[in-house]
This record gives C-alpha cells, structure tokens and sequence, in this order.
C-alpha cells in the first residue's frame, strides 16, 4: 500500500483504488493504514518478530 500512494493523487486516492483489488472495504484499509501510520501494528509477522527477538538474544549471549 505505502509504496503505491507515490501513483495516486492522494492517500485517499490509492484507499479507494487498492481496496477495490484486493477485495477489502475502504474503511477496513484506511483503518489498518492509520494503525500502522500510529505506530500500533508493527507491520512485521510475528514469525518474523520471533526470529528476530531469537537472533538479538544470541547475540546478546555472544557479546556477554
């Protein structure tokens, strides 16, 4: 989504575009564009997050 705003004339714009092709309501897009715009959803899976929160631990370990 974020990288396709730059295509249309405004966030509104590209709401309405991209929610009609992958068959989600404009208001359920716009409200997962402003939790990640707030900061509330990472934006990462949390199978991601886990691997990510593993490697920093072994790191931590390798340092100490």
């Amino acid at each position: 989504m974020f990288e396709q705003v730059v295509q249309y004339s405004s966030k509104w714009a590209a709401i309405v575009s991209i929610a009609g092709k992958v068959g989600v309501s404009t208001e359920s897009l716009r409200r997962w564009v402003r939790q990640v715009d707030a900061g509330a959803r990472a934006g990462s899976t949390s199978d991601y997050s886990t691997e990510l929160r593993k490697l920093r631990q072994e790191v931590r370990n390798c340092v100490e």
